[in-house]
């Protein structure tokens, strides 16, 4: 029997993205919903604790990070994590970012000078903190595998919640290491003077965007500075990092290295003592909340009778009212903000005029 058109239920959501990703194509479909199918499995990092690459963010809301690990807590599941819809050109985007800092982390490796945690390639047990070594096997299946997979430096201060992995370590110069892939979308959004400068209408100087990169993004800094804070807490001797920037474009590859700042992140710090706080419903003191009868300047909205902990809009933004279901319009928000204005991270914008193209050229310099 024939079926005919339009038999049987619309598909709706993840499921109308796979079969959509493989429309038109022989195989390039099949592969794309295969990533979103992937993607869509739950996550294994954890999401009831602080997340340095959050903290460093110019525009992290404490308040969400505050709500996202409160909801962890309460279903008992440290992965819980609100559905993401990525479509697969991001995918692809992260994709390749993990295979450059493969890349270095292998070559840094094969140099001998790589130090973290390495993982059995046969049964995964984790050996923690040393330096690679080809001839060592894995105690725990009895030399049945090498132990040869990287898993990073982790780093964390339970004081804080905060947890986190640097991309590597090397002692012999006393420095941690990052990786960072660097492509238009990143210097549009962490470096908008560099971006604006090399942009005009739909074209992009991408040489002068890579040459005008001369010192680590700020947020970049904040995450740095942020990991050699905690290797002062967890008492490692690391006293600087180095940042390894790679082009995306033309694989151009700049080296920066920054010295620790033991005050840098005091303001951070304090931010996630704040939640910490907030989360156990007392005074940073120690002392319970007396049903908000008491007002501490230094640490307002603490206990969990009223709003926890603060949004840097002076009202709600799109990430704290993800996670405590209050979500918005953006007039509405902008609306209750303190001031009635965006307070959120600047980007620039290109206007482009109708019918221009949006691909990317390599202009002539004279």
């Amino acid at each position: 029997m024939a079926i005919e058109k339009g038999w049987g239920p619309k598909l709706t959501g993840r499921l109308a993205d796979y079969a959509n990703a493989s429309k038109g194509t022989v195989l390039l479909g099949d592969i794309q919903a295969y990533m979103m199918k992937e993607h869509a499995k739950p996550s294994d990092r954890r999401q009831d604790i602080i997340h340095p690459s959050e903290m460093a963010k110019e525009g992290w809301c404490p308040r969400s990070t505050y709500y996202r690990i409160k909801a962890c807590r309460e279903a008992s599941d440290p992965f819980l994590k609100p559905p993401e819809n990525i479509g697969v050109q991001l995918l692809n985007i992260f994709d390749e970012g993990h295979n450059i800092h493969h890349k270095w982390q292998t070559r840094i490796r094969n140099m001998g000078d790589l130090w973290g945690n390495w993982a059995c390639g046969f049964c995964g047990y984790i050996t923690e903190c040393h330096l690679f070594d080809e001839n060592k096997f894995c105690e725990y299946c009895e030399r049945s595998g090498r132990i040869d997979i990287y898993q990073e430096v982790p780093l964390h201060a339970e004081q804080y919640l905060i947890h986190g992995h640097a991309d590597g370590a090397i002692p012999r110069l006393k420095s941690l290491i990052e990786i960072k892939s660097v492509g238009t979308g990143t210097v549009r959004i962490s470096a908008p003077d560099i971006y604006a400068a090399n942009t005009e209408g739909a074209m992009i100087d991408l040489q002068g965007l890579w040459k005008d990169i001369k010192k680590p993004f700020p947020e970049h800094i904040n995450q740095g500075q942020l990991y050699l804070t905690l290797c002062s807490l967890m008492g490692l001797e690391y006293d600087q990092i180095i940042f390894i920037y790679e082009s995306k474009y033309n694989q151009g590859v700049k080296e920066f290295v920054v010295k620790y700042d033991p005050d840098y992140c005091d303001n951070m710090l304090k931010q996630a003592s704040i939640i910490t706080n907030a989360l156990e419903g007392c005074y940073p003191n120690g002392e319970d909340c007396p049903i908000c009868e008491h007002k501490n300047l230094d640490y307002p909205f603490i206990c969990e009778c009223t709003d926890p902990v603060k949004c840097p809009t002076g009202a709600t933004c799109k990430d704290c009212e993800k996670y405590s279901g209050t979500e918005k319009s953006d007039s509405k928000r902008v609306g209750e903000s303190e001031h009635g204005q965006r307070t959120e991270s600047p980007r620039t914008a290109i206007r482009r005029r109708p019918g221009s193209s949006s691909r990317i050229v390599r202009p002539s310099r004279s």
